[in-house]
């Protein structure tokens, strides 16, 4: 026998020493013959006794958060008000951030713009009145920038040119 085997023995033989000592000592209290024991009969065919005042366990009891202490030192969040609730606006949908960014314009001979813009890493060209990607319009070209209009929201949207000192 190994070491190991040895230990596993002698933990097996003090269990079972442990064991029969905890069953052979009296306890303080005696213990109930097992015939003596019967099944309480179930609580809904059992009437409450005439005599007994049900009040106090008819009383509302607090909620647990009226009680409870506030975690941490803070303060919980007041409740929020139905009216407060009802007051707020919904909130109306808005045209989401500018995806171009200019990088250039061409004048042609007959008088016609046509600005360069950078969508991610791809270069679009567009003239007034064009759509751009099937969302956003180009609808004028000055010098302080463009205008165009994103369509689903009809919302217009404007790209600054940047100036020279």
């Amino acid at each position: 026998m190994n070491k190991r085997q040895i230990g596993l023995w002698g933990a097996l033989a003090a269990t079972l020493a442990a064991t029969w000592w905890a069953s052979t000592v009296p306890s303080e209290e005696p213990a109930e013959p097992a015939t003596e024991l019967r099944a309480a009969p179930a609580r809904a065919s059992r009437a409450p006794a005439q005599g007994v005042d049900l009040a106090p366990l008819a009383a509302a009891r607090p909620a647990f958060a009226d009680t409870a202490p506030p975690v941490f030192g803070v303060p919980p969040p007041p409740p929020p008000s139905a009216r407060r609730a009802a007051d707020a606006a919904p909130v109306r949908p808005r045209a989401p951030a500018m995806p171009f960014s200019y990088v250039g314009a061409l004048t042609e001979a007959d008088g016609q713009r046509t600005v360069f813009l950078l969508d991610g890493d791809r270069l679009v060209t567009a003239r007034v009145g064009e759509v751009i990607a099937g969302r956003y319009r180009l609808d004028t070209i000055d010098e302080h920038g463009l205008s165009l209009t994103y369509l689903p929201l009809k919302e217009t949207q404007r790209i600054s040119l940047a100036t020279a000192p």
